[in-house]
């Protein structure tokens, strides 16, 4: 899923549409099955996405 979303991202940079790490990480994030909602949650409690 990452390798992908790196293209996806890449092809968005060809294009001109920038993206901080944030913007990725949050997109990442949104897309994981809902099995992972519990750990989504630790994880943007428990960290400053922006740092990340």
């Amino acid at each position: 899923m990452y390798n992908k979303f790196i293209v996806i991202m890449n092809k968005l940079n060809n294009l001109g549409e920038k993206y901080s790490m944030h913007q990725r990480i949050t997109k990442i994030l949104r897309n994981l099955p809902k099995i992972w909602r519990p750990k989504i949650t630790v994880i943007q409690q428990a960290k400053d996405l922006k740092i990340l």
